[in-house]
């Protein structure tokens, strides 16, 4: 066992100097490589409408497949008998049969839909997240606008540092969603143009 041991250590240490590669490099490489082919989707090897479709085709049909097994999951039983008991007409699924219906009919939605819908509903979600990213801090910064006020004290008078701390936070507001709005309306007139 020592023999093994100084065997594959002497050999690890009169080999090093005969390797030379470039680590940092090397990884640099393969990280921009890797974010090169991700981001485009040239991993799958096909044009970029192809490679987005069939990327969509599968997240459609895991999309499919994960509403339909859990709706069958949750009305379905332990399985067995052909009766439904408490009148759930799905009780005679069990959880293995319940897969693969859901296998089979995710597979023929994602096989079967046109492209045009496929793409419609990828659009559809991307304007969703992207309603959802644009608008949160909007309305959020507007709530910021709407609803904060300096308190005034008992007799109704309000301290002017606290108003101008007040006012200064509504102008950053206001400024950060001038920024969002305009960097908004430059990119959506070049996607448009």
């Amino acid at each position: 066992m020592k023999k093994r041991w100084l065997m594959f250590f002497s050999t690890f240490i009169l080999s090093t100097p005969f390797v030379h590669a470039d680590i940092g490099q090397t990884l640099n490489n393969v990280w921009w490589s890797i974010l090169r082919n991700v981001g485009n989707l040239g991993l799958l090897g096909m044009s970029d409408g192809g490679a987005v479709v069939a990327l969509t085709r599968i997240l459609i049909g895991l999309l499919v497949f994960t509403i339909i097994f859990g709706v069958l999951s949750a009305f379905g039983g332990t399985g067995g008998s052909t009766q439904p008991s408490g009148g759930n007409a799905l009780n005679f699924f069990s959880r293995s049969q319940s897969m693969t219906v859901a296998a089979i009919i995710a597979t023929i939605s994602a096989i079967f839909l046109p492209a045009q819908v496929l793409l419609a509903v990828g659009s559809g979600f991307g304007t969703f997240v992207g309603l959802a990213l644009i608008g949160g801090p909007v309305i959020g910064f507007l709530y910021l606008l709407l609803t904060t006020n300096p308190t005034p004290d008992a007799a109704g008078n309000v301290d002017e540092n606290e108003a101008r701390a007040y006012l200064f936070v509504k102008f950053i507001a206001c400024a950060i969603l001038l920024w969002v709005l305009s960097a908004m309306k430059y990119h959506v007139t070049g996607v448009l143009n």
